[in-house]
């Protein structure tokens, strides 16, 4: 069974280059803020919004790399404007280890630790220079390695003080994106960039800088003035499917098998499909030449469902060029729960 599958989509970027900038005399920072504030009024009203102060939501985390199966408990808790943790627990393989992911936010700190159930622990590299998931793991898991958050054959950041703030802006720039795709909250200023035309839907385009200084555009249904999905370019990475790879666990046939990713958004954009093109039996890990080129990576947005007043998304799938990559299936949410202080800390 394949969990990567052919997303059946037409990606907005496309239709946004042929019908760009039709409105061209207005002033797109002026209509970017209109649209968005229509988007708020969809969502539940931008007095219910603005008293959101925390966030936490729990569900089950799905992902693919390749023939990698990985499914868990997810577990976020938000702060806004700028405390974000998120926690994962899978289960590997039929055996029953574990592996823990927690990625944290605290203001101007950031971190990331990845742990194996035997008690390898790959912390984030702070202590050891390396700027990476340190501690033991050769390919078994075993002592005697290192592992990085790049994938496998990624090489070590010369400078640990460089690596701690490409993760922090790394970090900084996901919780922009996730506050924006759940909260259409941003403090940044919003463009809009035109109207795109798909035979699925019309979607007004608005663009916002996040702190990697990569444009990120989110498509607001014309008619409904909902959320449809956020695009970017980047990389695509994920050390828990690179790690996971390394040690044999999570391969088709393993844990994971509801039948594949669900998909099914609004209008058709995200959905189901075929196994990805070009995909090979033992495609085991992530591969070092599979990260090594920018794509366009997509967030979808679906199953809303109202949470104290406001329509929130139950289900964001992640997407990097015709793949799916993630699934966040959101089970339940809290608003403005009391969050200790320590949560954050790390």
């Amino acid at each position: 069974m394949h969990l990567l599958r052919t997303v059946p989509v037409f990606l907005f970027a496309a239709a946004v280059g042929a019908s760009v900038y039709a409105g061209q005399a207005q002033d797109p920072i002026a209509r970017g803020a209109s649209i968005l504030a229509d988007a708020r009024k969809a969502v539940g009203g931008d007095d219910k919004l603005a008293a959101i102060k925390t966030v936490q939501a729990k569900g089950t985390v799905r992902r693919g790399a390749g023939e990698i199966n990985l499914e868990g408990d997810l577990d976020l808790s938000i702060e806004l404007p700028g405390k974000y943790l998120r926690k994962e627990s899978i289960i590997l393989g039929g055996g029953g280890q574990g592996l823990d992911r927690v990625e944290g936010l605290n203001g101007t700190e950031a971190w990331e630790e990845i742990k194996f159930g035997g008690g390898v622990n790959f912390g984030d590299g702070g202590d050891g220079g390396d700027g990476g998931f340190r501690g033991g793991g050769n390919r078994g898991g075993q002592p005697g390695g290192q592992a990085r958050a790049g994938g496998a054959g990624a090489q070590p950041a010369a400078d640990p003080e460089q690596a701690k703030q490409q993760m922090l802006i790394a970090r900084q720039t996901e919780v922009t994106r996730v506050l924006l795709a759940m909260l259409l909250t941003t403090s940044q200023p919003v463009k809009w960039i035109g109207t795109a035309v798909t035979p699925q839907a019309t979607a007004e385009v608005l663009e916002i800088q996040t702190a990697d200084g990569t444009p990120t555009r989110i498509m607001i249904d014309s008619k409904t003035s909902m959320p449809l999905m956020l695009q970017w370019t980047g990389i695509p990475q994920d050390p828990l499917a690179a790690l996971a790879g390394r040690a044999g666990f999570g391969r088709r046939g393993g844990r994971g098998g509801r039948g594949g990713f669900q998909g099914g958004g609004r209008g058709g954009f995200p959905g189901g499909g075929q196994p990805a093109r070009g995909a090979q039996p033992d495609a085991g890990i992530v591969r070092a030449d599979a990260l090594a080129q920018p794509t366009a990576l997509q967030m979808f947005l679906s199953d809303y469902k109202t949470v104290n007043g406001v329509k929130l998304p139950h289900l964001m799938v992640r997407g990097a060029g015709d793949q799916v990559t993630e699934e966040w299936i959101i089970k339940s949410y809290r608003i403005n729960p009391n969050i200790k202080p320590e949560t954050f800390s790390k």
